[in-house]
């Protein structure tokens, strides 16, 4: 019965303030934390910030650094590395890249077995092939046509002919 009540005079009392209205972006001194003379300036560089950022570029930028796989410490995480770092440099940051060495823990070998009531030995073997941009399906999908070119899927039928499952 209390809750009621404590519920009804926040909803009375919710329902019973003012409606502020806000100022409009258009005023000057709207922007917080800014003087009346620092605004204009500052919403012209916030205009030169956003007329700057092209989907176009963003979308490319993501393509390139995850078209492959790149782990710590892999050749490809390396390559993207040194590209970002030369697009830091051609837009006039002085940039490098410094190394740490870090706990990464990655096996050295992967194995999954079954030892009965037949053995059986997965490969897993990755294949790697170069993917076309477009993706089709879900993104466990490896190719055009889906499950089929799924190299996961290609090595789990062959590694059960093998093993007559």
């Amino acid at each position: 019965m209390e809750l009621r009540w404590i519920c009804a005079s926040l909803v009375a009392v919710t329902l019973t303030q003012p409606v502020q209205p806000q100022s409009s972006p258009e005023q000057p001194s709207s922007l917080l934390g800014y003087s009346s003379q620092a605004v204009s300036p500052q919403k012209e560089w916030e205009k030169k910030f956003r007329d700057g950022v092209v989907p176009g570029h963003i979308r490319e930028n993501m393509r390139r650094l995850s078209a492959r796989p790149h782990h710590v410490g892999s050749a490809y995480d390396r390559d993207n590395a040194e590209w970002i770092l030369a697009k830091f440099k051609e837009w006039g940051f002085d940039a490098h890249i410094e190394t740490f060495n870090v706990l990464f823990p990655t096996p050295k070998e992967r194995i999954v077995e079954m030892t009965g009531p037949t053995k059986f030995r997965a490969k897993l073997q990755e294949l790697w092939r170069p993917r076309r941009i477009r993706r089709v399906g879900s993104p466990g999908n490896f190719g055009e046509r889906g499950h089929r070119d799924c190299p996961l899927r290609r090595g789990l039928a062959r590694d059960q002919a093998e093993s007559g499952g």
